[in-house]
Protein backbone atom coordinates (compact mmCIF):
# COMPACT_ATOMS: atom_id res chain seq x y z
CA UNK A 1 0.00 0.00 0.00
CA UNK A 2 1.06 3.41 -0.90
CA UNK A 3 2.14 6.17 1.66
CA UNK A 4 -0.07 9.38 0.74
CA UNK A 5 0.10 13.18 2.33
CA UNK A 6 -3.30 14.78 4.40
CA UNK A 7 -4.87 15.92 1.87
CA UNK A 8 -8.95 15.22 1.25
CA UNK A 9 -7.71 13.51 -2.75
CA UNK A 10 -5.03 11.22 -1.18
CA UNK A 11 -7.44 10.16 1.77
CA UNK A 12 -10.29 9.41 -1.21
CA UNK A 13 -7.44 7.48 -2.89
CA UNK A 14 -6.33 5.83 -0.12
CA UNK A 15 -9.58 4.52 0.90
CA UNK A 16 -10.15 3.38 -2.62
CA UNK A 17 -6.78 1.11 -2.27
CA UNK A 18 -8.20 -0.09 0.69
CA UNK A 19 -11.26 -0.87 -0.34
CA UNK A 20 -9.76 -2.79 -3.68
CA UNK A 21 -7.54 -4.36 -1.47
CA UNK A 22 -10.36 -6.02 0.42
CA UNK A 23 -12.26 -7.13 -2.51
CA UNK A 24 -8.68 -8.84 -3.80
CA UNK A 25 -8.79 -10.48 0.13
CA UNK A 26 -12.16 -11.78 -0.44
CA UNK A 27 -11.98 -12.84 -3.58
CA UNK A 28 -8.81 -14.82 -3.01
CA UNK A 29 -10.77 -16.30 0.19
CA UNK A 30 -13.85 -17.44 -1.79
CA UNK A 31 -11.18 -18.41 -4.75
CA UNK A 32 -9.74 -20.76 -1.76
CA UNK A 33 -13.00 -22.01 -0.69
CA UNK A 34 -13.92 -23.23 -4.11
CA UNK A 35 -10.73 -25.24 -4.72
CA UNK A 36 -11.29 -26.71 -1.14
CA UNK A 37 -14.94 -27.77 -1.94
CA UNK A 38 -12.90 -29.36 -5.29
CA UNK A 39 -10.90 -31.28 -3.37
CA UNK A 40 -13.31 -32.58 -0.72
CA UNK A 41 -15.97 -33.45 -3.77
CA UNK A 42 -12.94 -35.32 -5.35
CA UNK A 43 -12.35 -37.22 -2.06
CA UNK A 44 -16.00 -38.09 -1.70
CA UNK A 45 -15.60 -35.99 1.60
CA UNK A 46 -19.15 -35.22 2.43
CA UNK A 47 -18.92 -33.65 5.90
CA UNK A 48 -16.08 -31.04 4.77
CA UNK A 49 -18.01 -29.91 1.77
CA UNK A 50 -21.25 -29.32 3.95
CA UNK A 51 -18.93 -27.92 6.32
CA UNK A 52 -17.64 -25.48 3.40
CA UNK A 53 -20.97 -24.51 1.97
CA UNK A 54 -22.14 -23.56 5.63
CA UNK A 55 -19.25 -21.13 5.97
CA UNK A 56 -20.21 -20.15 2.28
CA UNK A 57 -23.73 -19.45 2.82
CA UNK A 58 -23.65 -18.54 6.70
CA UNK A 59 -25.83 -15.62 7.62
CA UNK A 60 -25.82 -14.65 10.92
CA UNK A 61 -29.27 -14.35 12.00
CA UNK A 62 -29.76 -10.94 15.24
CA UNK A 63 -32.82 -11.46 17.54
CA UNK A 64 -34.56 -8.40 17.29
CA UNK A 65 -33.87 -6.41 20.92
CA UNK A 66 -37.16 -5.50 22.84
CA UNK A 67 -37.32 -2.40 24.79
CA UNK A 68 -38.51 -2.12 28.56
CA UNK A 69 -41.10 0.86 29.64
CA UNK A 70 -38.14 2.59 31.42
CA UNK A 71 -35.78 2.49 28.06
CA UNK A 72 -33.55 -0.45 28.60
CA UNK A 73 -33.67 -3.83 26.88
CA UNK A 74 -35.30 -7.22 27.69
CA UNK A 75 -32.41 -9.15 28.84
CA UNK A 76 -34.61 -12.68 29.60
CA UNK A 77 -37.39 -14.65 28.13
CA UNK A 78 -39.80 -13.43 31.12
CA UNK A 79 -39.16 -9.85 30.69
CA UNK A 80 -39.31 -10.22 27.26
CA UNK A 81 -43.27 -11.85 28.03
CA UNK A 82 -43.83 -9.50 30.32
CA UNK A 83 -43.40 -6.56 28.03
CA UNK A 84 -45.08 -8.09 25.68
CA UNK A 85 -48.63 -8.76 27.96
CA UNK A 86 -48.07 -5.70 29.09
CA UNK A 87 -48.54 -3.95 25.75
CA UNK A 88 -51.25 -6.29 24.51
CA UNK A 89 -52.96 -5.28 27.30
CA UNK A 90 -52.48 -1.53 26.79
CA UNK A 91 -53.27 -1.92 23.64
CA UNK A 92 -56.39 -4.11 23.72
CA UNK A 93 -57.81 -3.47 26.64
CA UNK A 94 -58.78 0.20 25.88
CA UNK A 95 -62.09 2.15 27.45
CA UNK A 96 -65.08 2.39 25.22
CA UNK A 97 -64.76 5.08 22.02
CA UNK A 98 -66.52 8.57 23.57
CA UNK A 99 -67.80 8.88 19.88
CA UNK A 100 -69.67 6.18 17.69
CA UNK A 101 -70.98 6.08 13.94
CA UNK A 102 -74.06 7.43 13.72
CA UNK A 103 -75.80 5.66 10.91
CA UNK A 104 -79.67 5.30 9.49
CA UNK A 105 -81.35 2.10 8.97
CA UNK A 106 -82.27 3.25 5.68
CA UNK A 107 -78.71 3.10 4.83
CA UNK A 108 -78.32 -0.56 6.30
CA UNK A 109 -81.51 -1.47 4.15
CA UNK A 110 -79.57 -0.37 0.69
CA UNK A 111 -78.98 -3.83 -1.10
CA UNK A 112 -76.01 -3.72 -2.90
CA UNK A 113 -75.71 -5.48 -6.68
CA UNK A 114 -74.34 -8.80 -5.81
CA UNK A 115 -74.32 -11.98 -7.33
CA UNK A 116 -74.41 -15.08 -5.16
CA UNK A 117 -75.20 -16.98 -7.20
CA UNK A 118 -72.67 -20.09 -8.46
CA UNK A 119 -69.45 -19.36 -10.72
CA UNK A 120 -70.01 -20.43 -14.11
CA UNK A 121 -67.30 -21.55 -17.05
CA UNK A 122 -68.18 -18.29 -18.63
CA UNK A 123 -67.50 -16.33 -16.37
Amino acid sequence: MQHFSNTPHAASSANKEVKRCCAKDKQHWYDSKASEAKKAVSKGDHKSLCTIAKELTYQQMQRQQTKMADGKFARSHDELVNRKKDHFQSMLNCPEPTTTLDMDDTQASVKLPISVDPISEKK
